[in-house]
């Protein structure tokens, strides 16, 4: 097999996933700092409440940060504890 070289193309930019731009997110929350979890799929409260769960533990190993999690009348709210 026989490959053809070609010089001087640039490398585009990586392309931002999905959890980079969570993670880019979470690191603006400051302790206490809180916010709403998107229902726009209208999840029933306990699968919502276990898929960001399940993202939070995720993503508080990636960063060292705790999260706790409660329903209020405006819906699912997060909230950074450490």
């Amino acid at each position: 097999m026989e490959i053809k070289i070609e010089k001087n193309i640039p490398i585009p930019d990586k392309v931002q996933t999905q959890i980079s731009k969570i993670i880019v997110e979470l690191k603006k929350l400051e302790v206490n700092d809180s916010y709403l979890v998107d229902n726009s799929k209208n999840l029933p409260l306990p699968q919502l409440r276990n898929q960001t769960n399940s993202k939070l533990i995720y993503y508080g190993k990636k960063l060292n940060y705790k999260f706790t999690i409660r329903q209020t009348e405006e819906g699912l709210r997060v909230w950074r504890v450490k």
